[in-house]
C-alpha cells in the first residue's frame, strides 16, 4: 500500500536521533520502518528496499568531517538486512531512487562543494558518477521524478532540472515569475509592548525609550503623547541624557557599524503655536521677514518636543556603542569594539583610551564627582573584578575587589564615599557587598554614622542636573587612531592610557582631586546581604543608605528595597528588569514586559510610562540590517580572530545579497544557516523567536507501547512509574484500550491524537482486559515528564546490566548533561551505585555538555595523601577518610568512562581530560569535536544569536573545536546493534575494566 515516510523523535530517547517512520495515505498509526536509528527513508519502487541516512552533522555545516558525518544505507525489508552504501568522511545523503537498482545522493566529497552523485547498486563507493559539478554554492535539495528521468534541484536561490537519461547532461535553471505586493514585504508593528531600554531625563519630566529598535520620548504626565526622534531602518540603543537633559545620546548602525549619535528638540508644540501667531502677525506688516526658528537649550522642552534633529557624535571602524556622560557633563565615556573603554572631552572632542581588553563583560559607572570611572573586566582567566581609574588616566586603575570569583555592578553613593557591588565570593551566590572609599568613615561611631546619613539623604534630595550653560558644544569625532589596539589583552591594564601628543590632559574639573583609600579597599569589604540565591538588578540611593535589587526571596520573585540597618527587606515590586536610579533617587526606572516605568521609592508603587505607535517594518531592509548585525557581531568576537581562515567580509557580502530576500522568519533563519555553516564550528546558531501557536495541542502520554487492533490498541509494554502503571486500575501487557473519554476510535485516528491537549488532565480510559470491559481513570504526563520516565528506566537497566556483566563488582553512573543537577545525582550514586565497588563506569555518551568537569575531576583525580581509622574499626580498611572534609565525594579505585558522537562540548572535555590524565580506558566512539564556550546575544526582534567567544585546547596545543576525544578502545554503534537493543560499547568498557579489577 503507498505510504508517506519520514523521519522523526515521536517517542523519546536516551540517544538524540529521528527514527525512521510510515504512515498510510489514510493517516493512521505511524510505522516504524525499521528499529535502528535514520533520516529522510525513501521506499523503493517495488518496495523491497529502503534508503535512509545515518549520522545528524547538518548539510548547512560545510567542509564537516567530524564523527557524526552522514552516510547512506540501505534496509532490506525481505531479510531484515543493513548495508552501509557510502563512507565517505564528509556529509553523504539524501538519496532517492532511479528505478530499482540505481540511486542518486548528495556528497561533498569533490570540488569543496555539495554536487549530486549516481550510483548503481552492487557497485563500490568509488564507481559512483557525478552528476553535477557546482562550486562554491552546494546543491541543497533535490527531487527524483517518479519514472526516473528528471530530477529536480534546489541550490542558492534558483531551481533547476536535470534530464537523467542523457549522459553527461547539465543542470538548466528554471525561469519562475512573480510580483511581489505590499503585504508580502511591510509587516505592521505595535510598538506598545516591545520597549527594551528606558531612561528618566535627569529632570525627571520625560522619559526615553527604545522600542523595536527606535527612540521615543514622552511626558511622564499620563495621557501625554509618544512622539518617535528616530525613524531609520537601522537598530538604534543603549540611550543616555546629556548631563544636563537637553541632548539624548544614543548608538545606531545606519552606516553598517555602530556609532554613537545625538539627539536634540528642534520644535516643541508651544513653539509651533507661537511660530503660527508670528507669522499671521509678520505676515500683517511685514510678509518678507522671516520667524526666528533658533532653539532654545532648556531641557523641559523634551516633554513638550514635536521634531527632533540627529547628528554623528563618534564614529571609528570598531564601533562604538554605550555612550554615558559624566555627571559634570563634560565627557563621555564609551565602549569602543568588544572591551575597550574610552573617554571624550566633549568640548575639544579629544578621545582619550581608558582600557583595552577584549572582553565583552565590560561595564562601568561614573563617580558622582566626575574625576573617577568605577569599570569590570575580566582577566584571562574570565575573573571579574570591580577596578576605578581616573577619567583623566593620570594614574593606573586599582582593583578594589581582588577575588578569584567575579564582583560587578559597581554603583556609587552621590558623594562618593560609597561602593556597592555584586559579589559571587560566598557561597557562590551573588550578594551585595560595599566598601567605604573614604577610609575615615570605618572610625565613625553609630550615632556620627546615623547622623552622616541623615544628612546625606538631605543633600542627596537637593541634588540638580548641571546648567544647560555650561555645557560644552561637541564636533563628531572620527578618530579611529586613538582608540585601543586591537590585539587582545590578557588582563586589564593598570597603567594609564597616553593621551594624544598634539593635547595636554584636561582635568575634570579644576577643584582639587577627591581622595579615596583604594589599595586596600579588597581588605575593608562589607558584606550588606547574604539571602539564599542570587541578588541582581542592584542600585544605590544617593545616600548610601538603602540597597535595591531583584531577588527570590522565598516563594517571591520580587524587586526589593533593603535598608543599611539590616531590617527585613521590603517588597516594592514585581522582579523587573531595573534600567537606573535617578538623580535624587526617588524612582528607580524600569522594563517589565516590553513596557518601560518607574518605581517611586523608597517602599513604591510602580508606574508604567506606556508609550504608542504603529510602524511598517521593511521586511527586506529588516532582513538586511539583522544580517549584518549578526555577522559584525561574530565577526568582532568569534573565538578565531581569522574567522576559520575565511574572508568574512567577502563570505558576509556574498550571504547579504540573498538574506535580503528573506521575507519570512524561517528564510532568515535558512540563510543565516548558511552563513554560519562557513565556519564548520560547533555552539553556533541564529534563530528567530517562535511564534505562538493558539492551535497547539500537546499530547497526552500514557506510558505505554501498543499495537493497532481491529477495536483499538493492545498495549505490548509499561514504562514503570507511568500514569499505566500507577493508575488504582492499571493497565497490563495485553491488555486492549478501546476508548478514551467514552469516545471510542475510528479506523484512522491514533492513540496520541485522542489523547491531544489532554496532558495533566484526568481522563477515563476504557479497555478490554481478559475479556471483560472496564474503565480506568488516568492522568496522561506530557511529552519532557515521558523522556524522564524512558531515561530513569533506561539508566536503571544498564547499571543493572553492568552488575550482572560484572557479578556485582563494577558500578555505573551516567552522566546526563554537564550541570549541577547531574553532579548532585553523580554525587549521590558515587555512593548509592559504587560505594564497596572495586570498579566504576562512568558514561558521558548522549550528554549535551555544561560546565562541570573540573568538578568532576575533584572526584575521580583525588590526591590520596592519607587515611584514617577509628577505634574499633578494622585496621587493616586503608580506604577510610571523613567525607565532610572533601569538596565533593571521590572515587579512588579503577574507572572506565564511556563516550560517543553525541558526546558534546563539556562531555568531550571530560572525555579529554580523562585520557589526558590517564585516569583509565576511554571507551565508545570519537567524540563531537563541538568544543568552544559561547554566549548569545539579540537582534532588533528577539532573534537570538549564539556567539563563541572562547577556544579550549589540549596542553600540547591542539584545538578541541574538531578535534573530539578519540576512546583507546573504539566500538562502534551499528543499526544491528539498535534494532536488537544491545549495548556493545557498554560491554567492551566492562569487560576492559574487569582485567583491572581485583
Amino acid at each position: 500500500n503507498p505510504v508517506v515516510t519520514f523521519s522523526a523523535r515521536l517517542e523519546p530517547e536516551v540517544y538524540p536521533a529521528p527514527r525512521p517512520f510510515m504512515v498510510s495515505l489514510q493517516g493512521g498509526e505511524p510505522r516504524r520502518v525499521h528499529d535502528a536509528y535514520g533520516l529522510f527513508p525513501i521506499v523503493s519502487p517495488d518496495g523491497s528496499r529502503v534508503l535512509f541516512d545515518r549520522g545528524g552533522a547538518p548539510w548547512t555545516r560545510r567542509h564537516n568531517r567530524g564523527p557524526d558525518t552522514r552516510d547512506v544505507w540501505i534496509f532490506d525489508r525481505r531479510n531484515q538486512s543493513f548495508t552501509r552504501l557510502t563512507s565517505w568522511a564528509g556529509n553523504d545523503g539524501r538519496a532517492r531512487w532511479i528505478g530499482n537498482d540505481q540511486i542518486v545522493y548528495a556528497s561533498d566529497r569533490e570540488l569543496n562543494t555539495v554536487n549530486l552523485y549516481r550510483l548503481k547498486l552492487g557497485d563500490r563507493e568509488e564507481q559512483a558518477r557525478r552528476i553535477t559539478s557546482f562550486t562554491d554554492i552546494d546543491v541543497e535539495e533535490f527531487d527524483v521524478s517518479a519514472d526516473g528521468r528528471t530530477l529536480v534541484l534546489a541550490r542558492w536561490d534558483k531551481l533547476y532540472t536535470l534530464d537523467l537519461t542523457r549522459e553527461g547532461a547539465e543542470p538548466i535553471a528554471m525561469t519562475i515569475r512573480g510580483n511581489e505586493d505590499e503585504s508580502d514585504r511591510i509587516l505592521p508593528k505595535d510598538i506598545s509592548r516591545t520597549v527594551s531600554e528606558a531612561q528618566l531625563s535627569p529632570d525627571g519630566k520625560t522619559m526615553a525609550f527604545v522600542s523595536y529598535g527606535e527612540l521615543y520620548v514622552r511626558a511622564v504626565e499620563k495621557n501625554s503623547p509618544t512622539r518617535r526622534v528616530t525613524a531609520t531602518a537601522a537598530r538604534e540603543r543603549d540611550i543616555a541624557w546629556s548631563a544636563d537633559g537637553t541632548k539624548l545620546y544614543y548608538s545606531t548602525d545606519e552606516s553598517g557599524v555602530d556609532a554613537i549619535h545625538e539627539a536634540t528638540v528642534m520644535l516643541t508644540r508651544a513653539e509651533v503655536k507661537k511660530q503660527y501667531e508670528r507669522a499671521r502677525k509678520t505676515a500683517a506688516t511685514n510678509p518678507t521677514t522671516e520667524p526666528s526658528t533658533e532653539p532654545s537649550n532648556d531641557p523641559a522642552r523634551w516633554a513638550d518636543a514635536v521634531t527632533f534633529e540627529t547628528k554623528l557624535l563618534i564614529t571609528s571602524d570598531l564601533g562604538d556603542t554605550d555612550p554615558s556622560p559624566s555627571p559634570d557633563g563634560r565627557y563621555l565615556a564609551f565602549r569602543r569594539g568588544v572591551g575597550n573603554l574610552l573617554v571624550m572631552d566633549l568640548a575639544t572632542s579629544e578621545v582619550r583610551s581608558i582600557l583595552e581588553n577584549w572582553s565583552a563583560e565590560l561595564e562601568w559607572q561614573w563617580s558622582p564627582d566626575s574625576w573617577h570611572i568605577a569599570y569590570v573586566t575580566e582577566d584571562e582567566n574570565f575573573n571579574s573584578d570591580i577596578w576605578i581609574v581616573p577619567a583623566d588616566g593620570s594614574s593606573p586603575a586599582v582593583n578594589v575587589t581582588r577575588h578569584p570569583d567575579n564582583d560587578y555592578a559597581p554603583r556609587w553613593s552621590a558623594d562618593g564615599r560609597i561602593l556597592a557591588f555584586l559579589s559571587e565570593r560566598v557561597n557562590e551566590e551573588f550578594d551585595i557587598w560595599m566598601v567605604w572609599l573614604d577610609k575615615e568613615m570605618e572610625a565613625l561611631t553609630p550615632p556620627e554614622l546615623d547622623q552622616y546619613y541623615k544628612a546625606a539623604s538631605a543633600n542627596a534630595k537637593k541634588r540638580k542636573p548641571p546648567s544647560p550653560a555650561s555645557q560644552p558644544v561637541t564636533q563628531p569625532s572620527t578618530q579611529p587612531t586613538t582608540g585601543p589596539s586591537t590585539a587582545p589583552a590578557t588582563e586589564p591594564t593598570t597603567e594609564p592610557a597616553t593621551a594624544p601628543s598634539t593635547e595636554p590632559a584636561t582635568q575634570p574639573s579644576t577643584r582639587p582631586a577627591p581622595k579615596l583609600d583604594l589599595d586596600d579597599a579588597y581588605l575593608r569589604l562589607r558584606r550588606v546581604t547574604s539571602f539564599s540565591g542570587n541578588e541582581s538588578e542592584l542600585e544605590l540611593s544617593p545616600a548610601g543608605d538603602k540597597f535595591y535589587f531583584v531577588a527570590q526571596l522565598g516563594a517571591t520573585r520580587a524587586t526589593w528595597a533593603y535598608d543599611r540597618d539590616g531590617s527585613e527587606p521590603r517588597r516594592i515590586a514585581a522582579a523587573v528588569n531595573v534600567q537606573h536610579l535617578s538623580l535624587n533617587g526617588e524612582q528607580l526606572v524600569f522594563v517589565d514586559s516590553g513596557r518601560g516605568g518607574y518605581i517611586k521609592t523608597p517602599d513604591g508603587p510602580a508606574e508604567f510610562i506606556d508609550i504608542a505607535d504603529k510602524i511598517r517594518i521593511d521586511l527586506a531592509a529588516q532582513s538586511s540590517q539583522k544580517f549584518l548585525e549578526a555577522a559584525r557581531i561574530l565577526g568582532a568576537r568569534y573565538y578565531d580572530p581569522t574567522m576559520n581562515g575565511l574572508d568574512w567580509p567577502a563570505i558576509t557580502r556574498k550571504y547579504h545579497d540573498l538574506a535580503r530576500a528573506a521575507r519570512t522568519a524561517d528564510e532568515f533563519d535558512h540563510v543565516a544557516a548558511k552563513l554560519l555553516g562557513e565556519l564548520n564550528g560547533s555552539h553556533l546558531g541564529i534563530n528567530s523567536p517562535d511564534e505562538p501557536n493558539p492551535q497547539a495541542r500537546p499530547f497526552g502520554r500514557l506510558g505505554v507501547a501498543t499495537q493497532r487492533v481491529e477495536n483499538g490498541f493492545k498495549v505490548t509494554s509499561i514504562l514503570p512509574d507511568s500514569p499505566a502503571e500507577r493508575a488504582i486500575t492499571k493497565l497490563n501487557v495485553g491488555d486492549v484500550i478501546t476508548a478514551i473519554d467514552f469516545e471510542p476510535f475510528e479506523p484512522d485516528d491514533t492513540l496520541e491524537l485522542k489523547l491531544a491537549g489532554k496532558a495533566d488532565r484526568e481522563v477515563v480510559i476504557s479497555f478490554q482486559c481478559q475479556g471483560a470491559e472496564l474503565v480506568a481513570l488516568m492522568t496522561p504526563i506530557s511529552y519532557e515528564r515521558l523522556a524522564e520516565l524512558v531515561y530513569q528506566d533506561w539508566r536503571l537497566k544498564t547499571a543493572r546490566q553492568v552488575d550482572e556483566w560484572s557479578g556485582g563488582k563494577i558500578g555505573y553512573i551516567h552522566i546526563r548533561g554537564m550541570n549541577q543537577e547531574s553532579l548532585d545525582v553523580f554525587e549521590r550514586d558515587l555512593y548509592a551505585a559504587a560505594h564497596g565497588k572495586p570498579g566504576l563506569i562512568i558514561d558521558v555518551r548522549n550528554n549535551g555538555g555544561g560546565w562541570t568537569t573540573d568538578r568532576l575531576l575533584a572526584s575521580i583525580m583525588y590526591p590520596r595523601h592519607a587515611y584514617t581509622v577509628p577505634r574499633g574499626l578494622d585496621p587493616k580498611i586503608t580506604s577510610g577518610y571523613p567525607q565532610d572534609r572533601l569538596f565533593i565525594q571521590r572515587y579512588t579505585g579503577p574507572i572506565n568512562m564511556l563516550c560517543n558522537e553525541r558526546s558534546f562540548s563539556n562531555a568531550e572535555i571530560i572525555s579529554h581530560a580523562f585520557k589526558t590524565l590517564k585516569r583509565g580506558t576511554l571507551v565508545g566512539q570519537r567524540t563531537a569535536g563541538g568544543v568552544i564556550s559561547t554566549s548569545s546575544t539579540s537582534l532588533i526582534d528577539g532573534t537570538v544569536v549564539r556567539v563563541p567567544f572562547r577556544g579550549w585546547f589540549l596542553p600540547d596545543g591542539t584545538n578541541m573545536e574538531r578535534n573530539g576525544a578519540i576512546p583507546d578502545i573504539l566500538v562502534p554503534q551499528t543499526p544491528e546493534d539498535e534494532a536488537s537493543g544491545i549495548d556493545n560499547q557498554l560491554k567492551a568498557a566492562v569487560e576492559d575494566l574487569m582485567k583491572r579489577v581485583q
